[in-house]
């Protein structure tokens, strides 16, 4: 969030590139917050990793750190596969998100200005709520079978 304002303050007040320069504050504030996470992410998993393996049931292996490092240098091509089939329902899910998103702004790219507003809003909102409607999704489709079922006792 602050890469963002400030890069506004740059782009918008100091370049005078308006819309477009705070579009790119925001895209480039985007980029900044994900590398950031992922950064921390794996520093955290590789520090998980490899106090898991130097210390075995609570005893210091100096062997650890090794065999954890080697073990991690190349996955199987199994695990790629595995890994690559877990991961396609979600790929396919996420793919059909960003197709549909793209469509939404090349449509909203040939719109006025007020038109590019309003949509920038509503696609902030449902960014907002998303998440909430998929876990409200998940929890009814989980509970729908016992309502049907009390239902049908009726």
């Amino acid at each position: 969030a602050l890469f963002n304002v400030v890069g506004d303050i740059v782009l918008v007040a100091g370049l005078g590139l308006g819309v477009a320069g705070a579009a790119l504050a925001t895209a480039l504030s985007m980029l900044v917050g994900c590398a950031a996470q992922l950064r921390s992410l794996n520093k955290l998993e590789t520090t998980e990793r490899l106090q898991e393996a130097v210390f075995q049931n609570d005893q210091l292996d100096p062997a650890g750190c090794d065999r954890a490092l080697e073990k991690e240098a190349r996955p199987s091509l199994g695990a790629l596969c595995r890994l690559f089939g877990d991961a396609l329902p979600i790929f396919a899910t996420l793919f059909s998100k960003t197709v549909v998103g793209v469509v939404l702004v090349a449509a909203a790219a040939g719109a006025s200005l007020a038109e590019l507003a309003s949509h920038q809003i509503a696609n902030g909102l449902f960014l907002l709520f998303a998440p909430f409607a998929d876990a409200l999704s998940a929890a009814s489709q989980s509970l729908a079978p016992r309502a049907l079922r009390r239902a049908k006792q009726r």
